[in-house]
């Protein structure tokens, strides 16, 4: 578990322990504790191989980075470089340029390190070379595009580099690219599908589009859900970016001119997904991970119906009303859910409960997308619920709790790996940069048993334990035991 470093306020003190209490209060048969691996260790290969000796930065003047992205960086507030951003933006930035795959936990600073790698790449066209960006950002959800186009802005704005989202809404036309328009902005943040139909125009000679003469570096966000390919899906993230790759090829090919440099981040790979994105990038290409290193804490709850006839998600409406009224006020929280319908549920019973809440899932329009976002993200209401659509990108460092109301649902041709990612990624909502966090998730049936079981032996266990990985970890003095670890939490934080 975490040590405690400086002694916590008063305050923090009584926010801990009314967490702790609270916790220890609901009526609940069993009770189980995981604690995620505090710091990871530092992997790094150059040109395939593993480096023998690793530079990493720990004050940005090392980076000797242009004055104008330097004080973008301190618009944004960020003091000191996090691993991920000192160990990957030198080795990204090598010339010649090589590919990239970069890895570290949710929260620890990946939109920073490429961010910061394009606008040492891209210089500002100030609309002189339209439809000719210098960089494309792929990312699999409109939140996340918006959030990378907000921090581009930030750190982008001083130097004069321009950015723009090319994704639409069925519903609304927001974002939308109107034929004839150009793109005159440096950076294009938008889905591997929209992206393709542009570089598409560009053959056409039909506005808008992509030219690709112009690009220098191709970003891939959340790369381990894009870059696979979905059995039976024909445009599948992994299926339109392979298209993207081989268009650029080709056009490289022809013109006699060396290929963009292709960027890959995530907070999770599994084997698989790995292998796709070595494949993907080439055997030359260098690496950056930073195993496992959140500062989480993650309670299993097993939820048994408390009266007869009562249905497993009648017991868990109780218990997250339990749980707010003691826990979730004293900070902000995330209760996932597995479907649109149960996400309008519960919401409309924190509604009735007279609570501060929003919602977000994909079949919200943009704008309600965009409202509740911002809502949530300037602490207007306390609690978000949401549907796996927010499980990865969304960066709101004041989340210290999430509440796994629904666990990941398994499916046909999931792994049981990709179980665990959806898991690390929802619980990786809290505990954002430096700040602790904590996870509660609700064990109600026996499908929630053999996924718990399936997420312990895959993020927790070593091989050697596995053998012997019971789906509970006992906690002999649940009180005791949590007390002291929300104290540990409250130190840090």
């Amino acid at each position: 578990s975490a040590t405690a470093s400086a002694s916590a306020s008063p305050a923090a003190e009584e926010e801990t322990a009314a967490l702790a209490a609270a916790l220890a209060r609901v009526e609940v048969e069993d009770r189980a504790l995981t604690t995620f691996q505090q710091e990871g260790a530092l992997v790094v290969t150059c040109a395939g191989r593993r480096a023998a000796q690793v530079y990493t930065a720990t004050e940005w003047k090392e980076l000797r980075l242009a004055p104008a992205v330097l004080r973008g960086i301190t618009d944004k507030g960020w003091t000191r470089p996090a691993k991920i951003q000192g160990t990957a933006i030198p080795l990204i930035l090598r010339d010649p340029p090589r590919n990239f795959i970069g890895q570290a936990a949710t929260g620890k600073g990946k939109t920073g390190a490429f961010t910061v790698s394009l606008l040492s790449r891209v210089r500002p066209s100030r609309g002189a070379s339209p439809n000719a960006p210098q960089a494309i950002i792929f990312c699999p959800t409109k939140i996340v595009m918006k959030s990378h186009l907000e921090v581009l802005q930030t750190l982008g704005g001083p130097l004069g580099v321009t950015g723009r989202i090319v994704a639409s809404d069925r519903k609304e036309g927001t974002w939308d690219i109107k034929r004839g328009d150009d793109i005159t902005q440096d950076v294009v943040i938008g889905s591997p599908a929209k992206i393709v139909n542009l570089m598409g125009n560009a053959r056409k000679r039909r506005s808008p589009c992509i030219q690709l003469h112009n690009l220098k570096l191709l970003i891939v966000d959340e790369a381990d859900e894009m870059i696979k390919r979905v059995p039976g899906q024909a445009r599948s993230f992994g299926e339109e970016l392979s298209k993207v790759r081989g268009l650029i090829a080709k056009d490289c090919q022809k013109k006699r001119r060396a290929p963009p440099q292709w960027l890959l981040f995530s907070a999770t790979y599994t084997k698989k997904t790995r292998d796709y994105c070595q494949k993907f990038v080439g055997p030359e290409h260098n690496s950056v991970t930073i195993e496992r290193a959140f500062n989480m804490e993650n309670f299993w709850l097993q939820v048994k119906p408390g009266r007869a006839g009562q249905t497993a998600d009648q017991r868990k409406d109780e218990l997250i009303k339990e749980i707010y009224e003691s826990v979730l006020v004293q900070g902000q929280t995330i209760l996932f859910v597995n479907t649109v319908a149960r996400c309008e549920e519960v919401t409309r019973l924190m509604v009735a409960e007279g609570q501060t809440v929003t919602k977000l899932h994909g079949r919200l329009a943009q704008s309600e997308q965009a409202r509740n976002a911002e809502l949530f993200l300037k602490g207007n209401v306390k609690v978000l619920v949401a549907t796996d659509y927010l499980k990865r990108g969304y960066d709101n460092p004041r989340v210290t709790l999430v509440v796994n109301v629904d666990l990941p649902a398994p499916r046909q041709g999931r792994a049981d790996s990709d179980l665990a990612v959806d898991f690390v990624h929802r619980v990786g909502r809290a505990g954002r940069w430096d700040k602790k966090g904590m996870s509660v998730s609700f064990v109600a049936s026996q499908q929630d048993l053999e996924v718990l079981v399936k997420i312990e032996r895959e993020e927790f266990m070593d091989a050697a334990d596995q053998a012997k990985c019971h789906p509970f970890i006992p906690v002999e003095d649940v009180m005791e035991d949590l007390a002291s670890r929300a104290e540990e939490l409250g130190k840090q934080n």
